[in-house]
């Protein structure tokens, strides 16, 4: 059986069964088949690849978030850029991650 415990995080280190079965039950979703799961249709994602990288950067005075958004964008979806003095983190849905990996390395490496 399924559960869903609203409000808890549990470690799948730390996973406690005591406290997960004291919670209100949510749903049940014991009703549900495995068949109806298996029509979700990769057609539907348009970006195959979660993809993230870290690069440490050469200089950092000249970027801009907005900048590096506009850039990004175009290769996907779902992107977040995070900038610092010495690192661009870049996460994007996308098909080409060869692509957005060679337009980072302009940057750093």
């Amino acid at each position: 059986m399924l559960l869903c415990c609203q409000g808890s995080k549990l470690s799948l280190k730390e996973f406690d069964k005591d406290f997960l079965l004291s919670k209100e039950i949510l749903e049940d979703f014991d009703h549900y088949k495995a068949t109806e799961i298996s029509d979700i249709s990769s057609s539907k994602i348009p970006y195959c690849y979660c993809t993230e990288f870290v690069v440490q950067l050469y200089q950092s005075n000249e970027l801009s978030l907005s900048k590096l958004r506009k850039q990004f964008i175009k290769f996907g979806n779902s992107l977040i850029v995070i900038l610092n003095e010495k690192l661009l983190k870049i996460h994007i849905h996308t098909n080409k991650p060869g692509l957005v990996l060679t337009n980072l390395l302009k940057y750093g490496f």
